[in-house]
């Protein structure tokens, strides 16, 4: 990813995230694809590489029992399962929403307004259709 302008765009993208989820194919060794993707987070910066983060391994038809001896706390969860066979998607659903932090709320300060109008100005000058004996002017 490093250098691309749409891989900088995307990782901008995860800043507002509070936890990050990483799909790693599990047929291929799974250490190596997290400290991949962690590398890239930590070489991009603005401490996305300090978040919470879950890890699922795909693809268990391919790869019964995959492993990941990752050991690091910012690894909250591994999960194993299968998008094509549907093989422990439940289980990742119903744990989702206990393992990702509740948003912190952002207190507004006195002086933001309520809203913003919005008036363009045009950037033209009039114009006005004239009917000729030719046709239109």
């Amino acid at each position: 990813m490093r250098g691309s302008a749409s891989a900088h765009d995307f990782l901008a993208h995860l800043e507002r995230a509070r936890t990050l989820i990483h799909v790693i194919d599990a047929s291929n060794p799974a250490d190596e694809q997290w400290r991949t993707i962690d590398a890239e987070l930590a070489a991009y910066g603005a401490g996305l590489e300090q978040r919470p983060q879950i890890v699922v391994l795909n693809k268990v038809d391919l790869e019964p029992n995959p492993e990941f001896g990752i050991e690091d706390e910012r690894v909250i969860a591994v999960f194993r399962l299968s998008c094509a066979t549907g093989e422990g998607i439940d289980d990742f659903r119903k744990r989702l929403f206990t393992l990702v932090p509740p948003p912190v709320p952002v207190e507004a300060s006195g002086d933001v307004a309520d809203f913003l109008v919005y008036r363009p100005e045009p950037k033209a000058r009039p114009w006005r259709l004239l009917r000729t004996q030719d046709g239109f002017a």
